[in-house]
């Protein structure tokens, strides 16, 4: 499909179909944590990442709501 999806702790954040930056794969640069604005400059996420998964496989929301539950 062409719906992006971010879930964030088992729980979808984002629903939409306009490209999202963070989930554009046709840039030769794909960067987890960072991130490269209109000027060029690299962002970098002020954080923590636990855990990221990617998947080019569609997964429901109770998939992803389980997966998630399952490891807590």
């Amino acid at each position: 499909g062409t719906t992006n999806r971010l879930y964030v702790d088992g729980t979808e954040a984002i629903n939409n179909t306009t490209a999202l930056h963070v989930l554009n794969l046709t840039m030769s640069n794909m960067w987890v944590g960072a991130g490269q604005n209109s000027n060029d400059a690299v962002t970098k996420f002020d954080g923590l990442l636990d855990e990221v998964q990617f998947s080019t496989t569609p997964r429901s929301a109770t998939w992803i709501s389980t997966t998630y539950n399952n490891q807590n």
